[in-house]
C-alpha cells in the first residue's frame, strides 16, 4: 500500500526521498535473462494507492 502523495515522477525525485542510511530494495521490469527459479524477483507485483484527502 502506498499514498498517492509517496508517488514519485521520475527516478530521481524518488531517489531524492529516500534515507541513505536505511537498506531498500529497488524493484524493475522483468528480467532480459531467463528467470530460474524466481531469482530475479517476482513476476507480479500488486500496489493498492491510497488517495490522500
Amino acid at each position: 500500500m502506498v499514498r498517492s502523495s509517496q508517488i514519485a515522477g521520475d527516478v530521481s525525485e524518488a531517489l531524492s526521498r529516500l534515507d541513505p542510511l536505511r537498506p531498500l530494495t529497488l524493484v524493475s521490469g522483468p528480467s532480459a535473462t531467463r528467470d530460474m527459479e524466481g531469482v530475479h524477483g517476482p513476476r507480479t507485483m500488486d500496489i493498492v494507492v491510497i488517495e490522500d484527502r
